[in-house]
């Protein structure tokens, strides 16, 4: 009986395993645990490896602290944020994305900063898509005007209730690109503060085209 060996507190082997478990009890799968709990992993298991090779390039950078790099890292605690010298303030901070590889995209997911203790004026409303296909040195607007909210995480999306939640928005098609170029602008609180343009953004990802699929 090979659950005759099963004990409540034992060590396991197979950390994919473990985390894909479920707590008893509570009946709520393991991964929180090991992504912000006891393991402090900051992303899941797929998130990191789903980045890997990702380069993000933006003109104004506070590299002390939000360097563009953690817009791609997978970790939802750190973020990029512009320079924080008034005098070189944008109306909108570009960033480009490059992709090891072409990937069939059909939308895009950003989250908001979360560690936002100076009020929602560091939070970005507005953002663009556009994308460079093979053969074409234009980029193609895909999402011309977009808006974030300050929405919070539900149970579903496994953060848990304090994060800020990851915000899905799709294509109308797909586009099969490795260049992406996202544009931010205009805080969620303008009046807040005499620095509109001083903006943050924590976690930038894509949705892709289910290879199994044929109508998606």
């Amino acid at each position: 009986d090979i659950f005759a060996c099963a004990n409540i507190g034992a060590p396991i082997t197979d950390m994919v395993t473990g985390y894909l478990g479920i707590r008893g009890g509570s009946g709520l799968p393991r991964y929180f645990m090991y992504e912000e709990w006891q393991s402090r992993m900051g992303k899941n298991l797929w998130e990191a490896k789903d980045k890997e090779g990702w380069i993000a390039t933006c003109e104004s950078v506070q590299e002390s602290e939000g360097p563009v790099s953690s817009l791609i890292d997978g970790n939802i605690n750190t973020f990029w944020a512009c320079s924080w010298n008034p005098a070189i303030f944008l109306d909108k901070y570009i960033i480009d994305i490059t992709l090891p590889e072409e990937q069939d995209m059909v939308g895009v997911i950003l989250q908001q900063r979360q560690s936002n203790s100076m009020g929602y004026w560091r939070l970005v409303q507005h953002f663009s898509i556009e994308v460079k296909t093979e053969g074409f040195e234009e980029y193609t607007m895909v999402i011309p005007e977009g808006t974030l909210t300050n929405e919070g995480a539900t149970d579903k999306d496994n953060l848990g209730t304090t994060y800020l939640a990851k915000q899905n928005f799709d294509f109308e098609q797909i586009y099969r690109t490795r260049q992406i170029r996202l544009c931010l602008w205009d805080p969620l609180n303008k009046e807040f503060t005499e620095n509109p343009q001083n903006l943050c953004m924590g976690e930038f990802g894509i949705l892709i085209k289910d290879p199994a699929k044929n109508d998606e």
